[in-house]
């Protein structure tokens, strides 16, 4: 320091001294803490524990005691009540839907069905052949695509007839189509077996798929409005 206005240097640096630790106890800490920890060295305070001391030298540090407890107490008592609502919140989060497409093979008034192979989902099933939809592939792309891949033939799709749920986390297209060129010839790693069977034998056959059974009613709806 280069110049002090009045009183000698040796009262000025014991002001400025900070109080020594043990009987004066710990130091506070905090930002408003700290402005009282300098008025209190300014003003030669002991830094004691007592609470007339401390509500004395800075009277807003109980005021911010008494808000910190307040915030514990009050998560104390919401902690609980989230740990009970995160199972439920993880169980109502339902899987996203897939999307999958069928396609309808139809020689007068009878429908081509797939067994699937044992070594994929559900196999032994009857079911439409068909599959799932690509990312950034439409229902008509992914019909002509799937019925190529499992069943070896050209097709061109000429009428949607809706959609139905295969399962509750996946929702099928249903497409008529027509088959253009090729030989059919099943993929043996997917299909098991093919049958041309008729609406009532597709309703009553003990190893069909339960989404068989609504995609033989609009079939069945389709042809009455003459349309088949």
């Amino acid at each position: 320091m280069a110049f002090v206005a009045g009183g000698d240097r040796t009262s000025l640096m014991g002001a400025l001294r900070p109080p020594k630790a043990g009987a004066a106890g710990r130091r506070l800490t905090g930002q408003p803490v700290r402005a009282c920890n300098a008025r209190m060295e300014r003003a030669h305070l002991p830094m004691s524990n007592s609470q007339a001391t401390v509500e004395g030298a800075c009277p807003h540090v109980p005021q911010e005691l008494q808000f910190a407890s307040q915030e514990l107490r009050l998560a104390s008592e919401v902690l609980p009540l989230a740990s009970q609502e995160l199972p439920l919140l993880a169980r109502s989060q339902k899987p996203p839907i897939r999307r999958g497409v069928i396609g309808i093979l139809h020689d007068a008034d009878r429908y081509l069905l797939i067994q699937r192979a044992p070594g994929v989902a559900l196999g032994g099933a009857w079911c439409f052949p068909g599959g799932h939809i690509e990312p950034n592939e439409n229902a008509r792309r992914a019909v002509v695509r799937e019925l190529h891949e499992e069943l070896g033939i050209h097709v061109r799709p000429f009428h949607r007839l809706g959609a139905v749920a295969g399962r509750t986390d996946v929702m099928l297209a249903i497409w008529l189509v027509e088959h253009v060129a090729g030989e059919f010839h099943a993929r043996e790693s997917e299909i098991a077996a093919m049958a041309w069977l008729t609406a009532n034998e597709i309703r009553t056959h003990p190893r069909g798929l339960p989404s068989n059974l609504p995609v033989v009613d609009r079939l069945e709806a389709w042809r009455c409005n003459g349309q088949g």
